[in-house]
Order: structure tokens, then C-alpha cells, then sequence
């Protein structure tokens, strides 16, 4: 007992009592829980890799040589979970392409939002967005929160880090819109917002068919 107790007086033991704790904390401190890399549930992965088959579209140019041509094959995650292909399959569709950080997409989600809200689409005629060229340094970020902020109401695609699915559509800047007919092919492509009004003429191209550019 004696020497217990002349152990607890000693200061050397305290120092050695000092340096274990302090162990202990550094090392629960280095767990995933503490540290900056750790995944967050409540943090949605804003890019993905993405599988792209057939033909890119040229970028767009004054003269569109894209109308009337297939569409390419793209299979991607979507932002909200699972994944999802579109191509040539039959679908008339409307895609919008999307940079978090671009103020002409932050102005025109809301205008399509509501274009949205106070269409009919008619049956068989899908609208996508495509959350692309994320960028975390820059403004707006994350794209995820952006869109549920906006209430964005369609699929969104996450393109991959290299922009894949951008390229193959020939984006040429933002927002950019393509307008897929029944028969897969490009019925109409365009860079830069849209009113409602044409929107309404967006979609009646994609509903009629490409007229392939002379």
C-alpha cells in the first residue's frame, strides 16, 4: 500500500498518466467519425461514372448537322438513387443540361420549373435534366441541394467528372436543351434559356419529328 501510494506522489507518474490519456484521445479523435474525408449520408454524390454507346453528336454549330441522327446510348446514375438508360428507344424526350455554378442555369431552372407545373406533357414524352461540369470550388455547389432547393421536379442524370455525357450530346454551352423525337434521333438542339413559349415550341418539335438540317 505503502508503495501505491508513494507511486500516485510521484510526479513522473502523473506524466505518464498525462501522455496515456492524451493517447487515447488523439487516436479515438483519427476515426472515420472525426475525420474530414468521412462520407456523409446527408451529402448526395454529385458525380458518377457514366457508360456511353454509340455515336457522339457534333457540338452545336450555326447550321445543326445533328438533326436527324440517333441519339448516342447513356447509362447513369440519377441524383435521387438507381440508375437509368436513354437512347434510341422510342421516347420523345426532353433534356436540360445544367452547371451549378452557371447564372444562366440558375435563372432558367425556375422558368422551366414552372413551365413544367403549368404543361401538359403528353404521354409518352419524358423530360431529363443532366447535373454537369460540377465544379466544388465553385459557386453554388452542391448542385444537389441547388435543385431540391429549386424544387426541381424531373430526373436528374449525374454526369461523371469529364463531363461524358455532355460530350456526346455536343454541348456547347449552358443551359443547353436537346429535343429527342419517337424515332431516338435529335429533333432540335439549342444553347441558352428558354422562355415558356419556347419551350411550348421546343417540345411540339420534339412530339413532330426531326427535319434533318440542308
Amino acid at each position: 500500500m505503502n508503495s501505491l501510494r508513494s507511486a500516485l506522489r510521484s510526479p513522473m507518474t502523473w506524466v505518464l498518466v498525462l501522455i496515456v490519456v492524451a493517447a487515447v484521445v488523439v487516436f479515438t479523435g483519427s476515426g472515420d467519425n472525426g475525420s474530414p474525408d468521412a462520407a456523409s449520408p446527408e451529402i448526395a454524390e454529385e458525380t458518377a461514372p457514366v457508360e456511353v454507346a454509340g455515336t457522339p453528336l457534333p457540338p452545336l454549330a450555326e447550321t445543326d448537322t445533328a438533326i436527324g441522327t440517333p441519339i448516342p446510348s447513356v447509362t447513369a446514375s440519377l441524383m435521387d438513387g438507381g440508375t437509368t438508360t436513354i437512347g434510341p428507344d422510342g421516347t420523345v424526350r426532353l433534356i436540360a443540361f445544367f452547371a451549378h455554378w452557371c447564372p444562366h442555369c440558375r435563372a432558367e431552372v425556375p422558368v422551366a420549373r414552372d413551365w413544367l407545373a403549368d404543361t401538359e406533357i403528353p404521354g409518352g414524352v419524358e423530360v431529363l435534366a443532366v447535373s454537369t461540369a460540377v465544379e466544388p470550388s465553385a459557386d453554388n455547389y452542391p448542385p444537389s441541394r441547388w435543385l431540391d432547393d429549386e424544387d426541381w421536379p424531373t430526373p436528374v442524370l449525374l454526369d461523371d467528372p469529364d463531363g461524358a455525357i455532355a460530350r456526346a450530346f455536343g454541348l456547347s454551352s449552358f443551359p443547353f436543351w436537346v429535343a429527342v423525337d419517337a424515332d431516338g434521333n435529335v429533333a432540335a438542339r439549342t444553347s441558352g434559356g428558354l422562355t415558356a413559349d419556347q419551350l411550348d415550341a421546343f417540345l411540339a418539335t420534339a412530339v413532330a419529328g426531326a427535319t434533318p438540317a440542308t
